[in-house]
């Protein structure tokens, strides 16, 4: 698992959100939501943005910078 995808499992566990409860929280599939946790889906700026909005600014800091990360990452390989 990506550090993105714990940043936003996290999120969810830290709420004690079931991954169905969250997923109608931001109008997504349950199966979305579990794609994203499992890093077999990228989060998509529309979604984000639904996420976001209940997010902590520290969660949301959290999130961008584990983000970078991974895109530095790539570039360096």
């Amino acid at each position: 698992m990506t550090k993105t995808n714990n940043v936003i499992k996290e999120f969810r566990l830290s709420r004690g959100l079931s991954v169905r409860a969250w997923a109608k929280m931001i109008r997504v599939s349950p199966g979305t939501v579990g794609d994203w946790e499992s890093g077999r889906r990228q989060l998509n700026p529309v979604k984000f943005g639904r996420m976001k909005k209940l997010l902590t600014q520290d969660e949301c800091e959290a999130f961008f910078k584990s983000v970078a990360e991974q895109e530095r990452a790539r570039f360096e390989k």
